[in-house]
């Protein structure tokens, strides 16, 4: 059940992200600022997660040297959804928002090459795949 709520969850998620120019793009074609937006967007993402956070009765609290690693995070991801409402205006929405959530394949990419981290399950099974492809085709062209 859990694999299955996890999958459920990330086909929310990704539904809930793709959405994101759906109702972006309108709001800036009237004339809001996408600091506006970005605002709204965040505020109502709180007032989710603090909800969440009730009803699982989490706490709130946070530890004092936890502070200066939220920040920089929270700075990072807002700089990241300024940089897509910015990519809106010069590029289609479709091809920004493809760019833009191409971070989690560009970052398993980094580490693995740069800083040696092991595969992937699912890469490893993949990379079998394509060997087996690859002397297939050989295999025919001999």
């Amino acid at each position: 059940m859990n694999k299955l709520n996890g999958f459920l969850y990330g086909l929310l998620s990704s539904a809930s992200f793709g959405l994101i120019p759906l109702f972006t793009i309108p709001a800036m074609r009237e004339g809001m600022n996408f600091e506006s937006i970005l605002f709204y967007r965040f505020l109502f993402a709180c007032l989710a997660l603090g909800c969440i956070l009730l009803l699982d009765k989490q706490s709130f609290h946070i530890k004092r040297k936890e502070i200066p690693s939220l920040m920089l995070l929270a700075f990072l991801y807002l700089m990241s959804a300024v940089f897509l409402f910015w990519g809106y205006k010069f590029m289609a929405s479709g091809v920004a928002t493809t760019i833009h959530f191409m971070y989690p394949v560009l970052t398993t990419l980094i580490m693995m090459l740069f800083f040696k981290e092991k595969k992937p399950h699912i890469l490893q099974q993949q990379h079998k795949f394509l060997n087996y492809e690859h002397n297939y085709h050989l295999y025919f062209l001999l």
